[in-house]
């Protein structure tokens, strides 16, 4: 996008400022295109409807437009050394439905729209309001309706982003254009769910790359923007709404309270925005594992996991800009999400247990808070001097994730005379047992269960950015062609660490004969799962730990093997990462912009972690030490067939960093299933080549049909490989270990289609329709894939649906607006999972919101969310081996809003 903040081609030049503005609303209308008549030099406003012209002395007819508003044009006479202030207003189009008239009602729609329009790169931004209509309370729920992009969820709600059939490890994910870092102990991305939707102000997907931004992002780059104060007027914003979910009949509520102010004549301004968010969140899980395919399929083990999750989502965001004069502002941001669970999960588990020749039934109960938060503070300034633009930003943002504990009592019985798994329905197994020539019945035979093991471990994981960096822009001109130099340079510094603080491993030695029927919770289920199945009592965490506490001294651990647990996982890591790029944007003719430009990008790791030491049969701490560097070049095209037309085309190169968990952690080692997973100190980061080729209309009564074409060229990329190694002095074990590939490619087609079908006639014409589809294709070739007897395979990317798409049809007729909304993804690989593609099934789900004007202040709205009580399957291989079918239920709001 041609910045705002232009400045001179040389000295002696004057200085147009302008601020383009709602007429009715009096809120500034970022994106707006402005355009010098007769010449090719040209601009777009800022997020505060800003922008700036360095002009040389003489008369000047400036072209302002906006999607969904009327075109202004505004004459201009300037001389050297003048400095000229002017607010240009624009007039919302009228929209007539029958007898009523819809005024500026889209007016963040289409903010968001012209943003898009006038952007030098390929993207897509969701304004706030559009992020209101669908009923997404998380930013990975939001993200869901953005074309080009899929989620996976946890209980039902989003919570990782997959752009363009990428795993989130290759998506760069940022608040207000800084990296976020991630609360998980193992990996570089964050989960979603964690940030409130209400935070924001809009949402940026950035599909092409320029040098400015950050290269590390295959897949593309998600940025958050929070809210600022935009008018002089005192604006609060409110709502209130209860909440029930129908799986665990629990009810909930959301709340959120934002104000905002421009005082000192508009110089200061101030954004406070809270939000709180308790809820009640739970699913019923089939879990189908060791599948023995021989003669004949059989299940060895089965489990009904139920889940019960009490969730507070709490987020915290502020912005305080002062502006000096026209030409200079510095700000502070503040931003804090804090996502506080505590889940019960109590499973009941099936499994033959091939050394005993016995089939065993087990009761087992978690106990675990857990929280997650991110905090992050901007302060920075911008300046348009006399002869080049500055603006500069220093950054710092904390995450930590915290389980204070994690508790789990497990019960056992064995010695079954016979037992067997009817598996005629794959994705409903069931069960048959007897016991001393009678039917085992684990619902109420709870003298049966003996006690096995009870565990505790605490664990800690934070990641600190500190960052630093500036842009310079300056302005030239070759004859005709205006253009600018842009260049600049950034520097990160991230502490990131894993700590298990405790874990312990408890047996019983005392005398007391421990069964379950002494430590039974309250819960049961005789509808489990959709009804298919009885699960009986389980034990209660807090009664066990209660007995334990009393007979501390009856109970017997490991204390080697808690040391060799915290040495093998526990691990702390620096990486600096030192950045610098020259890009320069230039308006070739009056229909075709080129940018181009490199960045370098230069990263040094030191570790220290867990390992193995197999000479000495123990596990010991090494230190380590990696670097690596990338030259990013970048180009992009722009042809405008006319204001509302454009044809895109973008060559970047782009790379994505491995996972930590993927190159420091030691090793987690399961000795009775004789499975270990290591790290892999020498892995090596994913470099990409990306193409992009998208046109785009956009229709005057605000909405947008585009589509394209995009390819991606993966070396190193990065996959689990299993094969079969001696670990611990352990022979034949099963070892899972992240390796790099060789060569990896993607490609797809994205359409998308928003409109507001104001051409219809009558009552018909509050009718609007939301589309996208997107097609993905991949192939990767991988190594001595396991149950391969190739020495190379090729798969499908993790991560990769080949359909992903939502449709939304909605209706505005005076104060109402209703939305049925629809949200498909195709498969996918999860993971390589030994001899396994581990896949999650294709998945639709359909919600539901409404909302009614009382007046000018005052709304009511409801919503519902999968109504269907879509399920979800992950499966190995093909659907005859089913994994898991979850389900989540459906849950619903009704509230308030005000306005004013």
């Amino acid at each position: 996008m041609l910045m705002s903040l232009q400045t001179g081609f040389g000295q002696g030049k004057g200085i147009f400022h302008g601020a383009v503005i709602d007429e009715k609303l009096q809120l500034p209308l970022p994106g707006a295109t402005i355009k010098v008549e007769g010449q090719q030099l040209a601009t777009a406003s800022d997020l505060s409807g800003k922008f700036d012209l360095k002009l040389n002395p003489g008369s000047y007819t400036l072209q302002i437009t906006y999607i969904g508003y009327e075109p202004q044009s505004v004459a201009v006479q300037i001389d050297a050394g003048q400095t000229i202030s002017k607010d240009i207003i624009l007039k919302s189009k009228v929209l007539k439905t029958g007898e009523i008239i819809v005024i500026g009602q889209l007016n963040g729609q289409a903010k968001a729209l012209n943003q898009q329009r006038a952007s030098s790169t390929i993207k897509n931004i969701v304004a706030a309001d559009q992020i209101s209509r669908f009923p997404d309370p998380n930013v990975a729920e939001a993200l869901q309706r953005v074309p080009g992009v899929n989620v996976e969820r946890d209980e039902g709600e989003g919570r990782y982003v997959f752009v363009r059939g990428l795993s989130p490890q290759y998506t760069n994910l940022s608040i207000n254009g800084e990296q976020i870092p991630s609360p998980e102990g193992g990996v570089r991305y964050m989960a979603l769910d964690a940030i409130p939707s209400d935070q924001l102000a809009s949402m940026e997907v950035t599909k092409a790359l320029t040098p400015d931004m950050d290269g590390d992002a295959i897949g593309g780059n998600v940025n958050l923007i929070t809210r600022t104060a935009e008018s002089q007027d005192l604006k609060v914003n409110a709502l209130i709404a209860g909440e029930y979910t129908n799986l665990n009949a629990d009810y909930g509520y959301q709340s959120a309270l934002d104000l905002s102010q421009r005082i000192m004549d508009g110089k200061f301004g101030y954004m406070l925005n809270l939000s709180y968010h308790p809820s009640h969140r739970g699913s019923h899980k089939n879990e189908m594992d060791d599948w023995d395919i021989g003669g004949s399929t059989q299940l060895q083990t089965f489990e009904l996991r139920d889940y019960n999750i009490e969730r507070n989502r709490v987020g915290v965001s502020t912005t305080l800009d002062y502006q000096f004069n026209p030409n200079n502002m510095v700000y502070l941001r503040g931003f804090y999400s804090d996502l506080r669970e505590h889940e019960n999960r109590r499973r009941l588990i099936f499994e033959y247990d091939e050394d005993d020749d016995e089939w065993k039934v087990g009761k087992n109960m978690k106990s675990r808070p857990e929280n997650q938060g991110v905090y992050n503070v901007n302060f920075g300034g911008r300046h348009a001097l006399e002869s080049f633009n500055l603006d500069y930003e220093a950054s710092y943002s904390y995450a930590r994730q915290e389980t204070p504990h994690d508790r789990r009592a497990k019960f056992e019985t064995g010695g079954m005379d016979a037992g067997s798994i009817d598996i005629s329905d794959p994705l409903v197994p069931k069960v048959s047992l007897t016991l001393d020539g009678d039917d085992f019945c684990w619902c109420d035979q709870n003298s049966e269960f003996e006690f096995d093991e009870y565990e505790e471990s605490e664990t800690m994981a934070t990641d600190q950015n500190i960052t630093t960096k500036f842009n310079l822009t300056y302005p030239v001109q070759f004859g005709s062609t205006p253009g600018k130099i842009k260049f600049g340079a950034k520097l990160r510094f991230k502490e990131k660490d894993y700590d298990v603080s405790s874990y312990d491993e408890w047996g019983y030695e005392g005398s007391e004969d421990l069964t379950l029927d002494k430590f039974l919770g309250d819960y049961e289920s005789d509808d489990f799962g959709d009804g298919d199945y009885k699960t009986g009592r389980f034990p209660s965490v807090k009664k066990f730990r209660d007995f334990f506490l009393a007979n501390t001294s009856d109970f017997e651990n490991d204390p080697e093997k808690t040391i060799e647990e915290q040495t093998l996982e526990n691990y702390d890591a620096t990486e600096n990462v030192y950045a610098g790029y020259l890009m320069g944007e230039f308006q070739l003719s009056k229909n075709l912009m080129i940018l181009g430009g490199v960045r370098y990008e230069f990263t040094d790791v030191d570790y220290t972690g867990g390992q193995w030491d197999a000479e000495n049969d123990a596990a010991v701490k090494v230190a380590g030490q990696n670097d690596y560097s990338f030259f990013l070049p970048m180009l992009h095209l722009k042809y405008s067939l006319d204001k509302y037309t454009s044809i895109r085309a973008a060559a970047t190169l782009s790379y994505a960093r491995p996972n930590f968990e993927e190159m420091v952690q030691g090793a987690e080692f399961d000795l009775d299933d004789k499975e270990a997973d290591l790290g892999n100190l020498s892995l090596e980061p994913v470099s990409a080549f990306n193409f992009d080729l998208f046109s785009e209309h956009y229709f005057g009564n605000v909405g947008v049909l585009s589509g394209g074409f995009f390819y991606k060229s993966l070396s190193d990329f990065i996959y689990k490989r299993t094969f079969n190694g001696t670990f611990r002095g352990v022979d034949d074990v099963e070892i899972t270990q992240s390796v790099n590939g060789d060569d990896a490619s993607l490609w797809g087609i994205e359409l998308a289609w928003q409109q507001n079908l104001t051409f219809l006639p009558g009552l018909l014409q509050g009718l609007g329709v939301y589309a996208n589809y997107t097609y993905t294709n991949s192939s990767a070739t991988v190594k001595e894939l396991a149950g391969s007897d190739e020495n190379e395979s090729e798969i499908d990317l993790p991560g990769q649906a080949e359909h992903v798409g939502n449709f939304a049809l909605y209706y505005t007729r005076g104060g109402f607006n209703a939305r049925l909304s629809l949200n498909f993804n195709g498969e996918f690989i999860e993971e390589i999972d030994g001899d396994d593609l581990y896949k999650i099934d294709d998945r639709l789900q359909i919600d539901f919101s409404a909302s009614q004007q009382i007046n000018n202040n005052f709304s009511v709205y409801t919503e519902f969310i999968n109504l269907t009580n879509q399920r979800r399957v992950d499966f190995y291989n093909t659907l005859d081996t089913p994994a898991t079918r979850e389900f989540y239920g459906f849950w619903t709001r009704f509230g308030f809003k005000y306005n004013l």
